[in-house]
This record gives structure tokens, C-alpha cells and sequence, in this order.
């Protein structure tokens, strides 16, 4: 298993197992608001 840090672009793979817990969901139908930005750029500056 590789971990690597995770970047914006990777913002639909995140969100997307949180948009449909009993569904899978496609990351590519996923839309990334600026919440989710900001929520985000929090983490990313820890």
C-alpha cells in the first residue's frame, strides 16, 4: 500500500464515500464546494 499526501485534486475521491453511505458513489459526480475547500486547506495547513 502506498500513502501519499492528498492534494485538491483528490478532493471527489474524499468526499465521495461521504455523499452515499449506502451507495458507492463516482467521485467524477461529486461536487466539491468551497466548504469543502476550506475544510480542506484546514487540514492541509496542520
Amino acid at each position: 500500500m502506498i500513502f501519499r499526501t492528498a492534494t485538491r485534486p483528490d478532493l471527489p475521491a474524499v468526499v465521495a464515500p461521504l455523499a452515499g453511505e449506502a451507495t458507492v458513489v463516482d467521485p467524477r459526480t461529486v461536487h466539491v464546494d468551497d466548504a469543502h475547500v476550506r475544510a480542506f486547506d484546514a487540514i492541509a495547513m496542520t
